[in-house]
């Protein structure tokens, strides 16, 4: 019997230590599936964003606040993450928490200032 004992600790204690590896491996799959996320919606974010001010005729360069859209699409797709992605992931815990709501509008509200500030640049 307490062969048995020690054996099923043993077992247990193997466990752990393989659901400790699997929260790393958790974690790295987790951060490949973000900088996927961040790429593909980013470049498709990024063509919108360039069709609707080519439509417009906003004329959108480095000198002239190129990159403000580009920030506002990083904020927008932090907020997305915080708000639904992170729940839905590889790596789960306890610390994951939405945004307050507060946070996440005035992140929006930031990044759509962002997207407007080169039309009013280039004026």
């Amino acid at each position: 019997m307490k062969l048995y004992k020690t054996v099923c600790k043993e077992k247990i204690a193997r466990r752990r230590k393989l659901g400790e590896g699997n929260v790393v491996l958790r974690f790295f799959l987790e951060l490949i599936r973000v900088i996927f996320i961040m790429l593909i919606c980013g470049v498709v974010l990024g063509a919108l964003v360039n069709s609707v001010y080519k439509a417009f005729d906003i004329q959108v360069g480095e000198a002239s606040g190129g990159w403000f859209p580009g920030i506002a699409i990083l904020l927008l797709l932090f907020v997305w993450y915080r708000q639904r992605l992170q729940f839905t992931g590889f790596y789960k815990s306890k610390a994951n928490q939405k945004l307050s709501k507060t946070a996440a509008r005035v992140l929006i509200f930031i990044s759509i200032i962002l997207f407007i500030l080169p039309a009013l640049i280039n004026v």
